[in-house]
């Protein structure tokens, strides 16, 4: 009887062994498979290619300036609420002036930002932005009539902030060069970046401002090189503020595209569009940095022929984490944690 009741003993404990055994065998399972969705769920969560969120839809049209007035060369900005600004330049019959205009919920409110009634003046191509707490800040060029004569001796660039004390306007430069085509762009603190072409009598450069706290600062992008002409500046700043500036090139021949960034030497600058086999008309960039620095470029060919659009990116040359495909982490991460599991309880088994 002894005997027996030791076997018994026995054939319960492999029974409850073999239940526990089959109990980690079903749980080990589950995590394998679940550890193996979860890397695609994410991949298919974040992956911003992932088409089940795009969409297009045909909104309705709204005529922002309805009046008997020519208005010309819109520059469009939205809000933190996805509230559109516009700013642009209207000729009323007697000079130019620059306007601005924000959507209330369904109504439209108009502001006039440079109305001086004046024939000395002539304000157009607007560049709008909006800082953090959804200011709007607007720079534009401004032809000046110095002798009232009808005929304008020089422009400057000016840019302007809606405070509550109306609008304030600055003047960039005053400096009696020909000054135009502004392109702004505001940095995490509200400063305002503007580039803009320049005309000192020999042929165009492109220049930049900058605006700080305790002061500004004028600076030359391309000003070293005569008898080549470089306008049409499309100006934006990365995540850290840093400015990247892209702008047409005339080089005798045909036009290309350039870019330059701002390092700790000095501006650095790289032809985009180079192609010496080929002389193409590239003109008017419109420049993008992506969240990870890269930079993204289009603008219009001429090919003898027809005018096309062209596209292009850039990516960073330095290896960093902003490089690396957060999905790609995500992946490994979950393998290897799934690798290290298997482990343990293989382990775990070993031991018993």
């Amino acid at each position: 009887m002894h005997i027996n009741r030791e076997r018994s003993i026995l054939i319960k404990k492999e029974a409850r062994k073999k239940t526990r055994y089959s109990k980690e065998k079903i749980i080990y399972k589950a995590l394998v498979i679940i550890l193996l969705i979860f890397p695609a769920f994410l991949f298919f969560t974040i992956n911003p290619n992932n088409d089940a969120t795009t969409r297009t839809e045909i909104y309705q049209k709204i005529n922002v300036s309805s009046t008997i007035y020519d208005d010309f060369s819109p520059s469009l900005a939205l809000d933190s609420s996805g509230n559109p600004h516009v700013a642009w330049q209207r000729y009323d019959g007697t000079d130019y002036e620059i306007y601005y205009a924000f959507r209330n919920n369904s109504d439209w409110e108009t502001f006039s930002i440079t109305m001086d009634l004046s024939w000395s003046y002539a304000d157009y191509s607007p560049s709008l932005a909006l800082d953090f707490k959804d200011i709007p800040y607007v720079s534009w060029c401004r032809l000046i009539d110095t002798e009232m004569d009808g005929v304008f001796n020089y422009s400057d660039i000016l840019y302007a902030y809606n405070s509550t004390m109306g609008w304030q306007n600055f003047s960039i430069t005053g400096d009696n060069y020909d000054d135009s085509s502004p392109s702004l762009a505001l940095n995490s603190s509200g400063y305002p970046h503007v580039a803009w072409q320049r005309y000192d009598g020999t042929d165009y450069e492109i220049y930049y401002f900058h605006k700080w706290e305790s002061g500004w600062q004028v600076q030359a992008i391309s000003n070293d090189i005569t008898a080549i002409n470089d306008s049409s500046p499309s100006l934006a700043l990365d995540s850290s503020g840093n400015p990247h500036v892209a702008w047409q090139r005339y080089d005798g021949n045909g036009y290309n595209i350039r870019y330059a960034f701002k390092s700790i030497e000095g501006w650095d600058e790289i032809n985009v569009t180079s192609d010496s086999s080929q002389i193409y008309f590239d003109q008017f960039p419109s420049l993008v940095m992506d969240s990870l620095g890269d930079l993204h470029v289009a603008w219009q060919r001429y090919n003898g022929t027809d005018y096309e659009i062209y596209y292009t990116y850039g990516e960073k040359t330095t290896i960093g984490k902003d490089e690396f495909p957060l999905c790609l982490v995500v992946i490994l991460t979950a393998v290897l944690f799934s690798m290290l599991i298997i482990t343990a309880i293989k382990k775990d088994k070993l031991s018993k």
